[in-house]
């Protein structure tokens, strides 16, 4: 029974702190005087003296997921905007030896049409690139620097996107970052 009696009082106790902080204490907040033509602020500060302005809160970041996801995005609307397909080509049949077949050079072209339409879905950058497109999808400004993330490998070098965010994934996780899409491991 004096055990069960000890709990209760610890969980009391801890309740009514809880209670206290979030609904009694006041927050401190700090506020810029200074001392006009009297010598005085009126706040108990000395003559001539300035308090410091409280510190801007911590900047949060959207998940990874969604910055992945947004990342991805910009990356489509930018390769979209720079390079135009033009409308699907049309494949005719043409006799070659007595036999219909499509022709040849249309099916090239639909080949090439049909390339241009997946590398529009699927587009290549270079790190430096992704990075601005995780900025503009909300990530931290500025990034992690790739010629660290991706030791090794040239700067200018195309990558996809998962290519990528496998290596900076993990060094957004190095500044506190979370969620889903984190493909590398930080260790």
């Amino acid at each position: 029974m004096a055990d069960n009696t000890i709990i209760k009082v610890a969980l009391f106790g801890g309740a009514a702190y809880l209670a206290y902080q979030y609904f009694f204490a006041s927050p401190t907040v700090a506020s810029t005087t200074t001392t006009g033509t009297t010598g005085s602020t009126g706040s108990g500060t000395p003559a001539g003296t300035t308090t410091p302005p409280a510190s801007p809160p911590a900047k949060t970041y959207p998940p990874l997921s969604q910055l992945f996801q947004g990342m991805v995005q910009h990356a489509v609307a930018a390769a979209s905007s720079g390079a135009g397909c033009g409308p699907q080509p049309s494949v005719g049949l043409t006799n070659i030896g007595g036999v219909m077949v499509p022709d040849p050079t249309q099916v090239n072209a639909l080949v090439q049409w049909q390339s241009c339409q997946g590398n529009l879905q699927n587009p290549l950058f270079t790190s430096d690139d992704w990075n601005a497109f995780v900025v503009q999808a909300g990530g931290p400004d500025p990034m992690p620097d790739p010629g660290v993330v991706f030791s090794g490998q040239d700067r200018n070098a195309k990558m996809s996107a998962l290519q990528y965010w496998s290596g900076m994934s993990a060094a957004l996780g190095h500044l506190g970052l979370s969620g889903y899409y984190r493909f590398g491991r930080a260790a």
